[in-house]
């Protein structure tokens, strides 16, 4: 069994949006997979079973996969987690994700995303998805930091 634990930074908590591509990537592995909030436990693969935990911002989460490709399935669901802080100057370089696509949740602060070659404006609470192929990155071109999450997704 392989498993990990992550505080929810997000103040909305894990609500219908990252659940649902919480359970998605999650059926995309063999093994058994639970999301676990205090002594409450959900199969990840359920988008209802997880909405049930109620996880609030603040709350501390693990998640535990348990079969065949579990370490696998740990990896990639870890980084679905993944916050990224940009520095006022900072910037992720413009790539292009092939066979895969990559959904941003922004934070705080502001930056802009430049989404093929369309740059627009990206607050706290905003969403993003840049499809397969797509070239995309994102500058915080402000005097503040800026954070966000990001996940990414193979395509099948």
């Amino acid at each position: 069994m392989k498993q990990f634990t992550i505080t929810i930074q997000d103040k909305e908590g894990l609500h219908a949006r990252p659940a649902g591509l919480l359970s998605k990537a999650a059926k995309g592995f063999q093994c058994a997979v639970t999301l676990t909030k205090g002594e409450k436990t959900a199969d990840l693969k359920k988008i209802f079973a997880v909405m049930g935990l109620a996880v609030k911002g603040g709350d501390s989460i693990t998640v535990a996969c348990d079969g065949a490709d579990e370490e696998a399935a740990a990896a990639a669901l870890e980084k679905m987690f993944a916050e990224i802080k940009l520095e006022p100057g900072c910037s992720l370089g413009t790539h292009t994700h092939t066979g895969e696509y990559e959904v941003f949740f922004f934070h705080e602060g502001e930056v802009t995303l430049n989404d093929n070659g369309t740059e627009r404006k990206m607050h706290p609470g905003d969403f993003a998805i840049c499809y397969d192929g797509e070239s995309h990155g994102i500058a915080n071109r402000t005097d503040k930091p800026a954070s966000l999450f990001a996940a990414i997704i193979k395509t099948k």
